[in-house]
């Protein structure tokens, strides 16, 4: 696959930092989904909660959170941060980036 990345047409970013991250995450889209469903997994089991409990967080089905520890799915950006937020991580360490 050939990809071609016009510098002008870049995602707003608001530095060079935020800029190679999201060129990472692209790259590497699906070590992403991977370490976020190990990530995932392990702060559900380390909280004590089932995938019942946590979809009921999140307003999600439990074959949902199934599909997210499993890398079958991805979360959108707003679920991520919520996820974030709930475990007090940051979204980094979810994605195994940091």
């Amino acid at each position: 696959m050939n990809f071609i990345f016009n510098y002008q047409n870049r995602p707003p970013c608001h530095d060079l930092r935020d800029f190679e991250k999201i060129i990472f995450l692209f790259v590497n889209n699906i070590n992403v989904k991977s370490e976020f469903a190990k990530q995932l997994k392990y702060l559900r089991i380390e909280a004590g909660l089932s995938q019942s409990q946590l979809a009921e967080i999140f307003n999600v089905s439990k074959q949902t959170i199934s599909a997210w520890e499993n890398g079958l799915q991805e979360t959108d950006l707003n679920t991520l941060i919520k996820i974030a937020n709930y475990f007090k991580v940051t979204t980094d360490f979810l994605l195994g980036i940091e």
